[in-house]
């Protein structure tokens, strides 16, 4: 309910659109009507209205929103519709009585660490003054400019991994499904927020003092410092992660990544130019409501921030997938990420599911790794993206 009113201006359920709960999956659409139908724990679709047919998400499985209201009734409903309908009705369901437990158990003095908490074995600054990682980042990142490690650099990557860490924290409460907090990718983005940090701070992505900003602002220096490059027909040939710049109101808004067979930061930009102009799209997607193209021709009223066309795109991270070697490098002076044997044998797994070189899923990875670290370090208020990352992965929307 809460991520339904957070969709309206007056955040009361009585005022979201059957579009919203259009975007939902069935298992919330069914909790949802759930709670308000039966007291107790059994769904009875042979209740509901007299429905004698299952009660499927839609009436078809190409019903449009405008379809469904007009198609939709009490005596035929859809999930859909029947729990838009239903939105405004007090809730019935009534809670499950704990049992009280007369057991008393005696405090363990032994602590548990969280099994996703990473186990450092280097800090941002280790990474920086290691001469062999240094050549092999220079070597391998694409669409950044290099800068020269010194104390100030190595002082602030330092203390920008601790800041990332609760970030992450943050994100994963806010957008992951709760039966995915303990997801194998998350282990992985841990194991790899010192690195990051260092990849960050070297190509001079991040503000001069870290320590002075809240949980929410900005980390990253905008592009007018000249350290971002737009990306070109080169830049876009290439794999990784790219930012979102609105030029108007001077903020980065979101970040992406892009990679995959038959996949790039080029082909990645011009679909969500092709998008900026969908309807369904728009509804779809709260990119394409809040930053429609011109040529739109059904933009949806109150959305709006600015237009596709006052976006800049710039290359935060990218690599070129024919030369990875160093990339996917495992267990050596100059590995530049962090691979665990459960990460790899995960990757490995569905490498093998998927007809693919290891080395391949290592890389996109990698990008989802640069995605999701890139979106710890926009401004809250700035980043429009609801994406938890690593979804091509298994990790879940909440």
């Amino acid at each position: 309910e809460e991520r339904l009113e957070q969709k309206v201006p007056s955040g009361l359920l009585a005022d979201v659109e059957l579009d919203s709960f259009y975007k939902m999956n069935n298992n919330d659409l069914r909790d949802f009507i759930h709670c308000r139908k039966f007291n107790d724990q059994t769904f009875r679709e042979s209740k509901l209205y007299g429905s004698n047919r299952r009660l499927n998400k839609r009436l078809s499985t190409k019903q449009t929103v405008d379809e469904m209201k007009v198609e939709c009734s009490f005596d035929m409903p859809c999930l859909v519709w029947l729990a838009w309908k239903l939105r405004t009705e007090d809730l019935v369901l009534k809670p499950r009585q704990k049992p009280a437990l007369q057991v008393v158990c005696p405090q363990s003095s032994l602590s548990f660490a969280n099994p996703l908490e990473a186990m450092v074995v280097k800090n941002a600054s280790d990474y920086l003054g290691n001469s062999k990682w240094l050549e092999a980042a220079e070597s391998s990142f694409k669409g950044v400019a290099f800068g020269v490690v010194d104390d100030g650099m190595t002082a602030n990557a330092d203390k920008l991994a601790p800041l990332m860490m609760q970030r992450l924290n943050t994100l994963i409460a806010a957008r992951v499904n709760q039966k995915c907090s303990n997801h194998i990718t998350l282990g992985f983005v841990r194991d790899n927020l010192h690195t990051i940090a260092a990849q960050m701070c070297l190509v001079g992505h991040v503000v001069s003092s870290v320590e002075t900003s809240s949980c929410d602002d900005r980390l990253l220096v905008l592009p007018h410092r000249n350290t971002f490059l737009k990306l070109d027909d080169d830049l876009g040939k290439l794999e990784g992660c790219y930012l979102c710049y609105d030029r108007e109101k001077d903020k980065w808004i979101r970040d992406g990544f892009a990679s995959g067979l038959g996949t790039c930061l080029g082909s990645r930009i011009n679909k969500h130019e092709k998008n900026s102009r969908s309807s369904a799209e728009m509804r779809n997607s709260r990119f394409y409501r809040y930053y429609p193209s011109k040529e739109a021709t059904d933009v949806a009223g109150g959305f709006r921030n600015a237009y596709f066309e006052d976006l800049d795109f710039y290359c935060a991270m990218a690599f070129n997938p024919r030369s990875v070697d160093q990339i996917c490098s495992i267990d050596s002076d100059d590995s530049l990420f962090v691979w665990s044997k459960e990460f790899i044998s995960f990757l490995d797994d569905r490498a093998k599911l998927k007809e693919m070189p290891l080395k391949r899923m290592q890389i996109t990875a990698v990008a989802y790794l640069w995605e999701m670290c890139y979106d710890l370090m926009l401004a809250k208020s700035d980043n429009i993206s609801d994406s938890p990352g690593f979804e091509g992965l298994g990790l879940r929307v909440k």
